[in-house]
């Protein structure tokens, strides 16, 4: 299945590539913006810039440098793409529809290989685009594959609006849930070794001790076993606002219940001016909500950690004081607290959703803060100089 969805973002980039310099490019630069926007209409602008440059340093080479430019951009490509299907799996079947509409528009003198820098073995049949098996390494990160196949020239930390420092920090996070993953399916797989060779040692057999798993037996083993029981879809409701006043306090309420049956009950009596937002997301019976912005006074009037359960609602309840003018930023990051194999009394984070909430925070209020904070000195002001004026009047 990885290596699926890892032949499909390969045959996605080359065809940007194939497409790039050709009739179809115009059609295909706006719906592969559209599939990479995810709705969002400031990523979609940006994915078409990103699109136009790939055709703008495809139009100024030739030769071999032509050649090596189609196969650099072309990787890139295929990490966006990877990118996206791993940020958004329901994502696989809109790209494959794409790939093949746009290679349907391609001229047939067109090389359609794909640009992938390591051998690809992709068929099809009855004109479907179909899924393929990529031999070689694949990198823990697209950082990492940037560093090591000498991408720097194409490829930017800015991509999708995010900062250098919002991308490793993103980086960090995948990395940590693999080494996650990665442990809970070894301490899974040591129990499982343990409990067979006590069953055959109790019927007199010889123990053979089992090679360690791949990592990808060990990520599928996890999907399967260890999430199976816990991880269930459920319904995330949040209110923040996208317009607040200097120094003005607003409630925020985060709700998360693990049925799809009560999105009712979820907006009933929701405290706080901001507009619901409500989504599907994956919850599991212990959950953690963070609510962060550097520009805000938070404070939070619920653990940070809470149980949800099947037929309940859990709230989080915050309230955010504005301290900064401008266009400023509220993070919310909801993660699953799953139990560790073999220890009980501990759990391991794993992170599901991050929001980045843009808030205008405006002006008008900084007077009447001013006056509010300071109301002692104006009627003291406002007393002194109306002593002033009786004096001077009835001298």
């Amino acid at each position: 299945m990885l290596e699926a969805l890892i032949a499909l973002a390969a045959l996605g980039g080359s065809t940007v590539i194939a497409a790039a310099t050709t009739d179809a490019w115009e059609a295909a630069r706006h719906k592969f913006a559209r599939l990479l926007g995810r709705g969002d209409q400031k990523k979609e602008q940006l994915a078409e810039e990103k699109l136009e440059e790939t055709r703008q340093q495809l139009e100024g080479v030739s030769g071999e440098e032509l050649e090596k430019a189609q196969a650099d951009l072309g990787r890139v490509w295929q990490l966006r793409l990877a990118d996206l299907l791993e940020e958004d799996p329901g994502a696989e079947a809109e790209l494959r529809a794409l790939v093949e509409e746009i290679q349907a528009q391609l001229p047939a003198a067109v090389d359609r290989a794909v640009a992938a820098g390591r051998d690809v073995n992709i068929s099809a049949s009855q004109g479907s685009v179909a899924a393929g098996v990529i031999h070689g390494s694949v990198a823990s990160s697209v950082e990492e594959t940037v560093e090591a196949e000498g991408l720097g020239k194409y490829y930017d930390d800015s991509w999708g609006g995010r900062t250098s420092e919002q991308a490793e920090r993103e980086a960090a996070e995948r990395l940590a849930q693999a080494e996650r993953r990665t442990e809970q399916a070894l301490a899974r797989a040591r129990r499982e070794t343990e409990e067979r060779a006590k069953a055959e040692e109790r019927q007199g057999a010889a123990v053979v001790q089992p090679s360690a798993p791949s990592q990808l037996a060990v990520y599928d083993e996890l999907v399967r076993s260890a999430f199976a029981d816990l991880v269930k879809p459920g319904r995330l409701l949040f209110n923040p606002p996208d317009r607040m006043q200097l120094g003005q306090t607003e409630r925020v309420e985060v709700r998360l219940t693990r049925t799809l049956e009560l999105d009712t009950e979820l907006l009933e009596h929701l405290r706080g001016p901001g507009e619901p937002h409500m989504e599907e997301i994956p919850t599991a019976p212990l959950m953690a909500v963070i609510l962060k912005g550097e520009a805000f006074q938070i404070t939070a009037y619920s653990d940070e950690e809470q149980t949800v359960t099947q037929d309940g609602i859990t709230t989080w309840e915050f309230d955010i004081r504005a301290l900064k003018r401008g266009s400023q930023h509220l993070v919310m990051c909801v993660s699953l607290r799953i139990p560790v194999p073999g220890q009980s009394l501990e759990h391991k984070s794993i992170p599901v959703r991050e929001a980045i909430i843009d808030v205008q925070i405006g002006a008008p209020a900084l007077v009447a803060h001013f006056v509010y904070d300071n109301w002692q000195w104006f009627i003291g002001t406002a007393i002194a100089i109306a002593a002033v004026l009786v004096a001077v009047l009835f001298h």
